[in-house]
């Protein structure tokens, strides 16, 4: 459990950089005499040639630190600037800010087993920080987040004081602690520092004793090293040493790859700033085979799009599309290419009519269906359920273009599945699903996901005079980057808060917090993938990324606690039928007996909480006796329980009430009913037997009525 709390710290810190869209931590230690001085203003002071202490000698926190920066050692792996969540989102939709700020501090809460009021108050107290990974070293932890380390600014040294207390922490002199687990393990040591208001924690004792060492100034610090972009140092920004972090796996990039990316304050909105350098056999050299392109597919995609993605396909002098598909493919399988140009050869197309096809640029725009509102905060809605791509290939010869199309028409050998029709081919699903193909003039047009949504964008494309040309979102975010790119990515947030909020008014195309733009460039390298990526909007693409990721965990945790019900009916519907098959003993003689109904329990539907079932005679699953019951289908659950489990014999079932299956009056019925987000609205889940010649028979299957709520 403590490791577990511990690691929540960690998890804390990591969200806070995820939801930091906006705005430059604020690390402002104490004033002094010399005026306020900030995290990132000071020139790092020279290392000392002091002897670094020995391994067992005593921690000696540094009593003043001007940067947060300054106690990062120049070999970490991993190094992130995290400002406070408030301000970070300070360019977010106020809504979108309040959910992401609520499911922040409830992540924390329940990660550190802390007060959800006391965790509320660190939130408000946290000026910044840095969270940080040391190098692997000889006998240390092989795993990065074994070393990891943060340093915090918090304004309230009392709530500091309160937390560690409730985490059990162990306080020693000059402000050191350790934090044990229940079996006395260290798991985490630490030191807050009064005099500069820094909270710092390791979890293992020799990554704190190097990052002390930094502070004291005799080893160098981050500040100095490659991995920072200097002028992007006071920003929100993650910086990771790939190589370094890759140390004692099997093939580890090579020396020189590193992520950085910074979210940098604009006029209107934040801005974006990547590089990536990514050196070894697992990173293409696509800078070297493709050059850039105008990327003028995009701007003819119909009006309506949530997202676009321009893609350059353009050859560089003298290269084919044979070389493109080497240079990816040798970073997948050394073999890739040549089992793609077989695979292509075995439906008739051959590699060199393919390169007279294809043009100089690709094109994907994301539609959903505007009549139906996604929900953030469900976790039963899936947003691609709605939503459909439309993909567009520029060709550049006709003949070629039809050629490989017709090979195409021959070689996938059509079922009842597929209609070929001269120039298009359409595979339905029958889920509601499409992949619909047309050959154009100039273009190859391709709709695939939701059969109503993609067959309207293949049709409006080319052929609707309203289209992303005519957004003004679009044009005003276009004008401010690159005029060719490798990769264009537009994004459209008023359409996506007019379809997530039919009510917000939001008018699609309209400016909301700034551009929605990025533009990704590749550069010419034979060592490996080489790129940065610029653009504005990064509050509303971050911003929406987040609420779709915390919905996804809404999903993923709300499948896990709905498991709780699936297995629990499993077992209760197995226990009413070895109770049927007992034998019982009347005046006359042996018969087979359903038990009787038993009582609900709880005696309430549990609402975004657990109950405890009590294991006490004559309560929740002790009631009943040998023919009724919990106590006659020998059911007794002791662990907590999100749901409220009923059995039911000879009718007044839940179930057909909601749609479900009726056991009639010879049958059983069991269910669990939940209302897991607490708003009221119940989940039902159960299943049935009935008496049939003497033996219960069992649904197959489990009758599920709103499974998410």
């Amino acid at each position: 459990m403590a490791m577990r709390r511990v690691r929540g710290l960690f998890f804390g810190a990591g969200l806070s950089a995820l939801v930091s869209c906006g705005g430059a931590a604020v690390q402002t230690p104490p004033e002094t005499g010399e005026g306020a001085k900030t995290d990132v203003a000071v020139a790092p002071p020279a290392p000392t040639t002091t002897a670094a202490p020995a391994k067992g000698a005593a921690l000696e926190p540094p009593q003043k630190i001007d940067s947060l920066l300054r106690l990062v050692p120049r070999d970490a792996v991993l190094v992130a600037n995290v400002p406070p969540p408030e301000k970070a989102l300070a360019a977010m939709d106020p809504a979108l800010r309040a959910g992401l700020l609520s499911e922040l501090a409830g992540g924390l809460s329940g990660k550190l087993g802390l007060d959800p009021a006391l965790v509320a108050d660190l939130v408000k107290s946290f000026e910044g920080a840095v969270v940080f990974a040391g190098p692997a070293t000889p006998g240390g932890p092989s795993e990065p987040m074994d070393r990891f380390c943060y340093a915090a600014r918090m304004n309230d040294g009392a709530l500091v004081t309160k937390a560690l207390d409730a985490l059990g922490a162990e306080k020693k002199e000059r402000g050191l602690f350790v934090v044990r687990s229940p079996k006395g393990l260290e798991v985490m040591h630490g030191a807050w520092i009064e005099g500069s208001r820094a909270l710092v924690g390791c979890l293992q004792k020799e990554n704190l004793r190097d990052a002390f060492e930094v502070g004291h100034g005799r080893a160098p610090s981050v500040e100095g090293s490659a991995l920072l972009v200097k002028e992007r140092a006071g920003d929100p920004f993650i910086a990771v040493d790939l190589h370094g972090l890759g140390a004692g796996t099997k093939s580890p990039p090579e020396p020189g790859s590193r992520l950085f990316v910074a979210l940098v304050g604009q006029s209107q909105g934040l801005g974006l700033d990547l590089r990536f350098s990514g050196y070894g056999p697992g990173f293409p050299a696509l800078g070297s085979v493709l050059d850039a392109a105008p990327q003028v597919l995009m701007p003819k995609l119909p009006e309506g799009a949530l997202a676009a993605i321009g893609l350059s396909m353009q050859r560089s002098s003298g290269k084919t599309v044979e070389d493109v598909l080497e240079v990816a493919g040798r970073s997948i399988s050394p073999d890739f290419a040549q089992m793609l140009k077989r695979g292509l050869g075995n439906i008739g197309i051959e590699l060199a009519d393919f390169e007279k096809a294809l043009g100089g640029e690709i094109v994907v725009g994301l539609y959903r269906d505007p009549k139906r509102p996604f929900s953030f905060d469900d976790a039963s809605d899936d947003p691609a359920k709605d939503m459909a791509a439309l993909v567009v290939i520029a060709t550049k010869d006709a003949d070629a273009q039809k050629k490989t199309f017709s090979s195409f028409q021959v070689g996938i050998k059509p079922d009842k599945k597929d209609t070929l029709r001269g120039d298009t081919y359409t595979r339905d699903t029958g889920d509601g699903s499409i992949l619909h193909i047309e050959m154009r003039p100039g273009f190859a047009v391709i709709g695939l996901g939701n059969k109503k949504v993609a067959l309207d964008a293949v049709r409006r494309f080319g052929k609707d005079t309203n289209t992303l040309a005519t957004n003004p979102a679009f044009l005003t975010a276009r004008a401010k980057e690159k005029a060719a790119s490798h990769m264009l990515l537009f994004f459209d947030p008023a359409l996506a808060r007019l379809i997530a909020d039919p009510t917000s008014g939001a008018k699609p195309g309209t400016r909301v917090g700034g551009g929605s733009m990025l533009s990704l460039v590749l550069f010419p390298s034979d060592r490996g993938l080489e790129l940065s990526a610029t653009g504005d909007g990064a509050a509303e693409l971050l911003g929406i990324g987040a609420a779709l990721a915390v919905n996804a965990v809404k999903r993923y945790t709300t499948r896990v606690k709905a498991a709780e019900a699936r297995h629990t009916l499993g077992m209760m519907a197995r226990a009413a039928v070895a109770a049927y098959e007992r034998e019982q003993l009347d005046a006359k003689a042996v018969t087979h007996k359903l038990c009787k109904s038993a009582t609900p329990v709880p005696s309430v539907v549990p609402r975004d909480t657990t109950y405890v079932p009590s294991g006490k005679p004559g309560q929740d699953f002790e009631q009943g006796d040998e023919a009724s019951g919990w106590r006659c289908l020998k059911v007794s659950l002791v662990q907590p329980i999100r749901y409220q489990y009923e059995y039911r014999v000879g009718g007044n079932y839940k179930g057909p009430k909601r749609g479900g299956p009726d056991p009639g009056k010879d049958g059983f019925e069991v269910s669990a009913e939940g209302d897991l987000d607490g708003d009221g609205k119940t989940s039902l889940f159960t299943m049935i037997g009935k008496i049939q010649k003497g033996t219960v028979v069992l649904s197959t299957q489990m009758f599920i009525s709103d499974e998410f709520e």
